[in-house]
């Protein structure tokens, strides 16, 4: 599972950076923001993946709606917000379980 993990780390990785290089600087700064802003969220998750983490925390976080917020998750990372945050958690149980 960790594997697929990195390779799914990687593979975004690569498509967000081939996507850039083709962009408009107008267009660049404002995928740019967009990542700031979901990177921000992602690492709050990772860590603290073990807390009541809610979709209404994680928007004040972006200063956005609740509704904005969940619709511009899903748009970046191709998941709804909780099922992100239960895929994390699932995916740290299983090394918690290996080890």
């Amino acid at each position: 599972m960790v594997i697929k993990s990195k390779t799914y780390e990687l593979m975004t990785y690569l498509l967000r950076n081939y996507k850039l290089a083709y962009l408009p600087a107008k267009e660049f700064d404002a995928r740019n923001l967009k990542l700031k802003r979901i990177n921000s969220v992602l690492l709050y998750i990772s860590e603290h993946y073990q807390e009541n983490i809610t979709t209404a925390s994680l928007a004040k976080m972006c200063y956005l709606s609740e509704y904005y917020f969940c619709r511009f998750f899903k748009n970046e990372t191709g998941m709804s917000a909780i099922s992100y945050i239960n895929k994390i958690r699932a995916d740290k149980a299983a090394v918690l379980l290996e080890n």
